[in-house]
């Protein structure tokens, strides 16, 4: 299903089990699982383990710390991307690029971002 905002807000202390980039399509997509917390605020996702996807990447931009100890929570989702990633894209589409749909971006415990510009986000309950 596509994604409405509400999913994304709810993230926050969900646990990150993994963050895949998906080649084996034409379209780049990156897919996050993670289990959102019991306690997120949002029933119908209450402790449920899901997989968001990013689908059909245009701009990617992440920095990852890996020497944390302990499980990766997700400290937010929002629906916007730095100043410099959003510069980014101004001058890929100033060179013929594609001004993507959807702007998101994914922060957690340990300091690593993701930033992600798309055609659309999906969220699939496992």
């Amino acid at each position: 299903m596509e994604v409405e905002p509400e999913f994304l807000y709810y993230l926050h202390d969900a646990q990150l089990h993994g963050v895949q980039f998906d080649l084996a399509t034409e379209d780049r997509n990156l897919v996050f699982t993670a289990t959102y917390h019991e306690d997120c605020g949002l029933a119908s996702v209450a402790g449920k383990t899901v997989k968001l996807t990013a689908e059909d990447i245009t701009i990617f931009h992440s920095h990852m710390y890996g020497a944390v100890r302990g499980l990766e929570t997700i400290d937010f989702c929002d629906l916007s991307v730095s100043d410099k990633v959003a510069a980014e894209l101004e001058k890929f589409s100033r060179m013929g690029g594609r001004v993507p749909k959807v702007r998101f971006s994914i922060s957690t415990h340990s300091g690593s971002v993701w930033e992600i510009m798309c055609e659309s986000l999906s969220l699939q309950t496992l």
